[in-house]
């Protein structure tokens, strides 16, 4: 299964809630990782069609 499609379902059961911390822990990650600028543009771009 790829990813995309195993994150879908995991986002619909964690509720509003859940996404927001989710979302908030992989910025935080890309951060704290010292993730490429590349990575950190592809994850707002993301962030963008949510």
């Amino acid at each position: 299964m790829d990813f995309e499609k195993l994150s879908a379902g995991i986002l619909v059961l964690l509720a509003e809630k859940g996404r927001v911390v989710f979302l908030t822990n992989v910025g935080e990650e890309l951060d704290r990782s010292g993730s490429s600028i590349v990575h950190r543009k592809a994850w707002s771009e993301l962030l963008r069609t949510v």
